[in-house]
């Protein structure tokens, strides 16, 4: 990963100092992490690869957690903007 900063062209000091120091992977008073966060939520949706697109579909409620609204759809793979755009359009469509 280190190199890969290095080809970048990322600030490298600041890089490995974070990534050393696990400063988003530790726990603050017992709080999850925002990267736990997200890792929990992305289980609770079914999140198993990215990129993954939630369309029309499960969302984050910050008190309740995840939730899925009728009619929900998750698209786990990249795709081109076209092909994102109809999918969008077509959930668009099922909306009205």
């Amino acid at each position: 990963m280190k190199g890969l900063a290095a080809y970048l062209g990322l600030d490298l000091p600041s890089f490995y100092s974070c990534l050393d120091t696990d400063k988003y992977l530790t726990r603050q008073n017992g709080q999850l992490t925002r990267i736990e966060e997200d890792i929990k939520s992305g289980d609770q949706l079914g999140v198993q690869s990215v990129p993954t697109f939630l369309i029309a579909g499960p969302m984050v409620d910050p008190k309740k957690g995840p939730y899925e609204p009728p009619n929900g759809r998750i698209v786990s793979h990249a795709l081109t903007f076209s092909a994102l755009r109809d999918i969008i359009e077509q959930e668009l469509a099922k909306a009205k």
